[in-house]
């Protein structure tokens, strides 16, 4: 079954509005969290909504062809970034599809011992800290 988030529009008075196949890519959700109460859950990611591991790399795959078109000539340039904890498969999926781009995930915690090559902050999130450590 796909997580619809129907609970959530109905008691919220919100809607997914898109295409026909929107709302088989995602849903809505809510969690307890000051910065961030509302999520929109993704069916085909594969980490809070169970999904078959063909449709989870598939999509990725797929979506990291689109960006290969998009980018045409530039696509040399591009480096793909998974976030942890949730986008790392995601981002290795979407690798694959722009193809030969490197792939950089970050992490939350500092290794001893490796050098840390950079950072982000991501202010909506629980974790806020991502550290880039390409060792």
């Amino acid at each position: 079954m796909v997580w619809s988030g129907t609970w959530v529009a109905e008691r919220l008075g919100v809607e997914l509005d898109g295409g026909e196949g929107l709302r088989d890519l995602l849903g809505l959700a809510l969690r307890r969290n000051p910065k961030r109460a509302h999520l929109l859950v993704s069916n085909v990611l594969g980490k809070h909504v169970p999904q078959r591991p063909a449709v989870v790399h598939g999509t990725g795959v797929g979506l990291g062809e689109r960006v290969r078109r998009l980018l045409g000539a530039e696509v040399d340039r591009a480096v793909v970034l998974g976030y942890a904890e949730t986008a790392t498969g995601l981002g290795h999926s979407v690798a694959d599809g722009v193809r030969h781009a490197p792939y950089l995930h970050s992490t939350r915690r500092p290794v001893p011992g490796v050098p840390r090559a950079g950072g982000f902050e991501e202010s909506h999130s629980h974790a806020t800290s991502h550290l880039l450590l390409p060792e």
